[in-house]
């Protein structure tokens, strides 16, 4: 390798070889290809043949470091490679900042834009110019198309299954073939119907033609942590005595507020509840802003880890957090409307 490779990708190698020989097993990741491919694995044993992945003391137990179907990073990567300081240029990042200046043309409704431009897209993985175009117009928002426009791309063929695309019923992204022959499944792992496999013939097929798709990293990063985020929201909302709920507020100070405010509600969806407290421990970020704070950590990811919550709990050295699971916060936001 010359020396153009990054030190951090050669260290990697180095330290997983290091691993192999230590535990007697044939080395796997001696080359960058291998090891880049071999991120997508969730970190243990049996996808890596490296018994110290399942021990007690390993806490990154699971984590999935790239993206399966993008191949970019995960969020439990992000915020790894945060704490040990590295700088991360990331189409996600770039499209905050976008977000950001497209609002500022606004002036006082800045904040009020971009709850809506960041609702709109989170409820529209496939849409259309017209559909766009109707929302635009509807809020007055005509200085956010170009933003807007940038956030989706034309139909691409790894979007197609047997030439046609089908919509999750459940998020409403673009599904993809399955391993389970004549079946299609979605791949936004914090969907109830996350691979759960559907018969083609039952799947929601999209009109091809118009048909526009948020790109890869608005799939990963908004629409998908966007599901429970939303779900929350009209639960919190929803006739005929909703309450008063706001979404995004502040340009993204929390996922959710309510009570004019003084709750913030964040909702995680981070595969490894570890890594999600040594993120919380660094900075809350805009909920630190709220008398009453909440953690509500995706359903999904809940059934994945054991002893999820109780980890996230003793590891997390804020005691002025509530930390519950969306399907209990919706049940008391329920109750509470």
């Amino acid at each position: 390798h010359d020396a153009a490779m990054s030190h951090w990708l050669r260290a990697a190698m180095l330290r997983l070889a290091s691993l192999y020989v230590l535990y007697g097993r044939p080395v796997q990741a001696d080359g960058a290809h291998t090891l880049v491919a071999n991120s997508t694995l969730p970190l243990r044993e049996r996808e890596w043949d490296l018994p110290v992945f399942d021990t007690p003391g390993f806490r990154f137990h699971g984590v999935r470091l790239l993206d399966p179907g993008t191949r970019l990073p995960t969020i439990e990567c992000i915020d790894l490679a945060r704490q040990t300081a590295s700088e991360l240029d990331l189409k996600e990042q770039q499209a905050f900042a976008q977000l950001e200046s497209a609002c500022d043309l606004f002036g006082s409704r800045g904040s009020e834009v971009y709850s809506a431009l960041r609702e709109f897209i989170t409820r529209h993985p496939i849409s259309s110019a017209a559909e766009q175009r109707r929302f635009l117009e509807a809020g007055n928002l005509q200085l956010a198309a170009p933003f807007l426009a940038s956030c989706y791309e034309q139909v691409q063929p790894h979007h197609l299954v047997k030439g046609g695309l089908f919509r999750c019923a459940t998020c409403g992204a673009p599904l993809i073939e399955s391993t389970v022959d004549a079946h299609v499944s979605c791949t936004v792992r914090q969907c109830k119907a996350f691979e759960s496999p559907v018969p083609r013939e039952l799947a929601r097929a999209v009109t091809l033609q118009d048909a526009l798709i948020v790109k890869a990293h608005i799939l990963v990063y908004w629409c998908g942590p966007g599901q429970d985020e939303i779900a929350l929201y009209d639960t919190a909302t929803a006739e005929p005595s909703g309450l008063d709920a706001a979404l995004y507020p502040g340009r993204d100070r929390c996922d959710l507020s309510l009570d004019a405010e003084g709750t913030g509600i964040d909702v995680k969806s981070h595969a490894n509840p570890f890594v999600l407290a040594a993120s919380l421990n660094r900075s809350l970020g805009g909920l630190e802003l709220y008398a009453t704070k909440v953690i509500a950590i995706n359903d999904q990811a809940l059934s994945r880890f054991p002893d999820y919550l109780d980890i996230l709990r003793r590891e997390c050295n804020r005691h002025d957090v509530e930390f519950t699971s969306v399907s209990a916060l919706r049940r008391d936001l329920r109750a509470r409307a």
